[in-house]
């Protein structure tokens, strides 16, 4: 199975460094829109047979009407083609407790739930040895954890999280391929600052350490939340493959050196490729 991995969405950043051409329109959306149909045509190309989408569909939980519907014709096109959509909410989705993702419309229009996953889950697809589990670990707010299992009050937020992987794992039971699919820090992962994530006292940024999921046994884990397109682990150094594929545009000036594209991962060969996206460069 040929897996992309996509970056997050952001649809579409028309607040940062915008301008109109001549003819009135948004710099910021044709971009946005061009990058969306490389995407798109490339995954053709590729014959991929699923899209991830590790969460952040929009800017901030209040998109326009617009951007709704840009997203939701764009995975509907990946549908159309053949090419399954699984996708999560991040932490740029996720409003106030009890408030509907607008991720949550995006999969009401497409009728399809997988489109976007907003509590911990799993899913397979295919049959026999051919098939592929996915798990889901999108961003939640702490009490959405608590809620989960109420035994994990007590524990710091990625401790709980590793466990409830850890779970998700065992809930896929038989199945030979498992992917972890999230919305999180990853121990070693470096941001556009240069900065590297490490697990830190302080609560400002849930890490997940990068061995407990090695440990769990996952073939692949495949996340968003990191704007820098990265490979943490894969079979090269005997471990599963663990990756970023970064964000559809350049948000601001300090993103300029970060390319922007994504991966496509062949789960019976275990090897991957990286497919650039025409992102406006930045000066």
């Amino acid at each position: 199975m040929k897996i992309a991995l996509s970056p997050d969405l952001h649809c579409f950043y028309a607040s940062r460094y915008d301008v109109t051409d001549k003819s009135g329109q948004s710099v910021r959306k044709k971009e946005w829109k061009k990058i969306a149909w490389k995407l798109y045509s490339t995954c053709k190309e590729n014959d991929v047979d699923v899209l991830v989408a590790p969460g952040d569909f929009f800017v901030n939980p209040k998109p326009t009407a617009e951007q709704i519907l840009l997203v939701s014709t764009m995975l509907r096109a990946f549908e159309k083609t053949g090419i399954k959509v699984l996708g999560i909410t991040g932490n740029h989705d996720v409003g106030g407790a009890g408030s509907t993702s607008m991720d949550e419309v995006v999969a009401e229009i497409g009728r399809n739930r997988k489109w976007c996953y907003t509590s911990f889950d799993t899913t397979v697809l295919g049959e026999g040895d051919d098939a592929v589990g996915f798990a889901f670990l999108p961003f939640v707010k702490a009490p959405e954890l608590v809620a989960y299992n109420p035994d994990f009050a007590s524990k710091e937020m990625s401790d709980r999280l590793i466990a409830v992987s850890g779970e998700l794992f065992e809930k896929l039971g038989d199945v030979k391929t498992k992917i972890l699919v999230g919305h999180w820090s990853i121990q070693g992962a470096v941001t556009s600052s240069g900065k590297t994530m490490e697990a830190t006292l302080s609560g400002a940024e849930t890490v997940l350490p990068k061995g407990d999921l090695i440990r769990q046994g996952w073939n692949a884990c495949l996340f968003g939340h990191i704007h820098v397109p990265q490979v943490l682990s894969d079979k090269q150094n005997n471990g599963p493959f663990i990756a970023y594929s970064g964000c559809f545009q350049r948000i601001n000036i300090g993103e300029a050196n970060d390319a922007r594209g994504f991966y496509i991962y062949d789960t019976d060969t275990e090897e991957y490729s990286f497919h650039n996206l025409p992102a406006i460069p930045m000066k």
